[in-house]
């Protein structure tokens, strides 16, 4: 009998202790998840397609069927202050518009340069509603190619800078509805998802500004130069950043290569002197040095061809880009992203924001790839700035199929990612030629 008793009681002790060890495993379990190495986590990921291959190899030359290897089963992962990349799966490009000037009130006199506010309204819903949402132009040349998910890329640009029709800012500092600008910024507060990034060429040597409204136009009366720096300063405050459109908006052919050079520097000083008057002139920092054909020309000589391309600004900064102007829409007239090769900076295709290219371009809209996203995980987020950094947890997330293959946009970086690497990209340095 003693001897019974001394069994049950070691049988009872016996599973006591494993009741013990089965609660500290099941405490470990749920208050950490192992740490698996990025690299390491590819290296899985590549192996695991390598034997899948030599298995599909095996069994085409047999005739004998394989079983599947199974994958490996992702590590599960709490992402730590997370950051999302925008994700191309297919190489994105970009339809860039190009718009002048507006008619205050509905007329009939509409004209390839002046457009009825309304139509302005009515195609930024049209394109809105299609799925496309603006990018700036000085980010898309320097391959900064975030969007956000599920929408297509468009850049928007005005010519002939600046008329009161284009940008006018009330006594509340708001845009005003007269003005293209003003139509434009209010469709964004309506859908922020549009977005507001236009870019402006400006040619500040052959015009006045209408700082004043009386019935349904703009006149110039005195003080017209502070209203006008109060509309540039509210435009580059606002995304809406000036470019290089050419002092007097001459035709290119007619000139030599001193004057072209002329009228490129003197335009870039007037926008310092004309922001200075109301003590903003570093603004003008704010701005890459793009130029904007005049009539979409370039010059006859190979001289003043090279006069542009090497143009440096007064502020110091090399051409970033030479814009150009198509009167239709065709797919040739599409952008592609800066680091394909056919992408030219030199040579940057503009479509006129016409109602017939519009209406084709929407019509086109599938040919056009949309943006996704990735969540990253980020345990660091002093280091977002670091490629190297972002390279990994870009890694991480492939390998552990959160996120899919292509071309990851994050931070100003570029990546291109398959199942096997992650390799950064970057922009080449672009011959100056014409």
């Amino acid at each position: 009998m003693m001897d019974r008793n001394l069994q049950n009681k070691h049988i009872w002790v016996y599973f006591s202790l494993l009741f013990v060890i089965f609660l500290g495993g099941c405490s470990d379990r749920t208050t950490s998840l192992p740490v698996i190495d990025p690299e390491d986590q590819i290296q899985l990921a590549v192996s695991t397609q390598l034997a899948q291959a030599r298995l599909t190899q095996t069994a085409a030359i047999t005739g004998t069927p394989q079983e599947p290897t199974a994958a490996p089963t992702a590590t599960p992962i709490v992402l730590q202050n997370p950051i999302t990349a925008t994700v191309w799966q297919q190489d994105p490009m970009v339809a860039i518009l190009l718009y002048h000037r507006y008619i205050p009130i509905d007329k009939t006199n509409d004209s390839r340069m002046k457009m009825q506010l309304s139509v302005f309204r009515a195609q930024l819903e049209q394109l809105h509603a299609a799925g496309f949402s603006l990018v700036s132009l000085e980010d898309w040349l320097n391959g900064k190619l975030e969007l956000l998910p599920g929408k297509r890329p468009l850049i928007i640009t005005f010519d002939d800078l600046f008329f009161a029709d284009q940008i006018y800012i009330e006594e509340d500092g708001e845009p005003s509805l007269r003005s293209g600008l003003g139509v434009m910024w209010h469709f964004y507060q309506e859908y922020p998802d549009f977005g507001f990034k236009p870019a402006l060429f400006s040619n500040m040597g052959d015009k006045y500004y209408g700082n004043v409204i009386r019935g349904d136009w703009f006149y110039v009366e005195k003080g017209w130069q502070d209203s006008l720096a109060q509309a540039i300063a509210w435009c580059i405050e606002h995304d809406a950043l000036v470019y290089n459109h050419f002092y007097t908006h001459p035709s290119l052919p007619k000139l030599n290569a001193t004057e072209i050079i002329w009228e490129m520097k003197k335009n870039d000083e007037e926008i310092v002197k004309i922001l200075s008057r109301i003590g903003k002139e570093d603004l003008a920092e704010r701005s890459a040095n793009i130029i904007s054909l005049t009539f979409g020309e370039w010059p006859v000589s190979d001289k003043g061809k090279n006069a542009i391309l090497e143009y440096v600004s007064p502020l110091g900064k090399p051409v970033l880009g030479i814009v150009e102007a198509e009167p239709f829409y065709v797919r040739e007239n599409l952008v592609l992203a800066p680091y394909l090769d056919g992408y030219n900076p030199y040579h940057i295709p503009r479509i006129e924001g016409q109602q017939i290219n519009i209406d084709e371009l929407i019509k086109d809209k599938d040919y056009l790839p949309v943006a996704g996203e990735c969540e990253l995980n980020n345990p660091a987020p002093e280091n977002e700035g670091d490629s190297e950094y972002l390279r990994i947890h870009i890694a991480e997330a492939v390998a552990s199929n959160r996120c899919p293959a292509g071309v990851y946009a994050i931070s100003g970086y570029l990546f291109r990612v398959d199942q096997s690497s992650v390799e950064q990209i970057s922009l080449p340095d672009y011959p100056r030629e014409y």
